[in-house]
């Protein structure tokens, strides 16, 4: 006999996008439906070759931070204020391996991502880059969530 799915602690990954308010919908979803932790997470994605040294960048840095924790509280509110448990991280790294590293350490029971989408020449929807990255490396369960559909053909609307 198997036991019911026990979702006590959600990752929900976000960029901050319109494309992540329809994952953070299913995560609030589910994380009442389960009474589960609900952990926001948003990963600054690293710029290669650059020089760490360099103040100007690193002031560059530090303002971006800011300006993604202040995102951040407002998204643990939105959770907060509708009864679910929020707590929210913002890390500098790749953003699929921070997800995953963030998910592993918490010990997360469900990854919540939506999915920019890329669109193929044939006019196909395939997953995003990060999403897509996050589900194939990712050992615990990933809901991918697509954009709103909209039009006759059900294509999203991605621009």
């Amino acid at each position: 006999m198997r036991l019911p799915v026990q979702i006590r602690q959600i990752l929900f990954a976000t960029d901050f996008s319109h494309y992540s308010d329809r994952a953070r919908d299913y995560t609030l979803t589910l994380a009442r439906k389960h009474r589960a932790h609900v952990y926001v997470l948003h990963a600054i994605e690293v710029l290669y070759h650059m020089d760490e040294k360099d103040p100007e960048l690193r002031e560059w840095f530090k303002t971006l931070e800011r300006a993604m924790e202040r995102k951040m509280a407002d998204e643990v509110a939105f959770f907060q204020s509708r009864g679910v448990a929020a707590t929210g991280e913002v890390i500098i790294g790749t953003p699929w391996k921070v997800i995953l590293r963030f998910a592993e350490e918490v010990g997360v029971d469900l990854i919540v991502i939506g999915s920019h989408g890329i669109r193929t020449e044939e006019g196909r929807v395939l997953l995003g880059t990060t999403s897509h990255k996050v589900a194939l490396a990712s050992k615990i369960p990933v809901l991918i969530v697509r954009p709103e559909m909209t039009g006759p053909a059900g294509v999203p609307e991605l621009g």
